[in-house]
């Protein structure tokens, strides 16, 4: 267990092969649906490998820049390896669905959204808390995945007459329920831990620089 909540997202990128392999083989006989839904899980597992590996540095930006707690214990508070592990494979779920159930509106519906909604925090929110005004980890596998996938999916589905607004509004109240219950309550409130087994490792915590570049930022403020 401790082995797989360490190198989750390096497993990760195995799966996207995987998910692209699936994408070739099954390209022709296809929906466009189909084609979109596994093409975005292919996006957020390309989002999670950036934000913990390369370029890596979510770890940081998570407890130093977006939740910062004087005297904190910054390696595991409020995300560890552990919730980190969970809230993110539990994402993967949440992207898989669609792609077993692709017709069903709402359900797809959720992770579109969450997707687009991350450009925003990626690109406007985020960059400004780490002196980084062009990019934060993730931002790459938003813009060039979750974007065009979720602006081509809304345009399928209203032009084919497949969104509706009970779709959207049961869309909305899923993706709420995923982030407020599972995300929130769950991962951050219940999975929170000091232990040290749940402490990410230091390789991981100082990636990509960032976690230095803030220290330095809270330095000069």
């Amino acid at each position: 267990m401790k082995w797989f909540q360490r190198y989750w997202y390096d497993l990760g990128l195995g799966a996207l092969v995987v998910v692209a392999l699936v994408m070739v083989l099954t390209w022709r006989r296809s929906s466009t649906l189909e084609k979109l839904a596994l093409a975005n899980l292919g996006a957020i597992l390309w989002h999670q490998f950036e934000e913990y590996h390369f370029p890596g540095g979510e770890p940081a930006i998570m407890n130093l820049a977006m939740n910062y707690q004087e005297g904190g214990q910054h390696d595991r508070a409020p995300l560890n390896q552990k919730n980190a592990m969970v809230i993110n494979v539990g994402g993967d779920l949440f992207y898989l669905l669609p792609c077993l159930f692709p017709r069903v509106g709402w359900l797809a519906f959720a992770p579109v959204a969450f997707g687009l909604a991350q450009v925003i925090g990626h690109v406007v929110v985020t960059p400004k808390l780490v002196g980084n005004h062009f990019y934060t980890p993730g931002a790459l596998a938003t813009v060039c995945g979750h974007l065009p996938i979720g602006i081509a999916w809304f345009t399928v589905t209203i032009k084919d007459g497949l969104l509706d607004w009970g779709n959207a509004l049961g869309g909305l109240v899923y993706l709420v329920c995923f982030i407020g219950l599972f995300m929130r309550k769950f991962g951050y409130e219940h999975l929170a831990s000091t232990a040290d087994q749940d402490a990410f490792g230091e390789d991981e915590f100082e990636r990509g620089g960032y976690a230095a570049r803030i220290r330095l930022l809270k330095q000069e403020n």
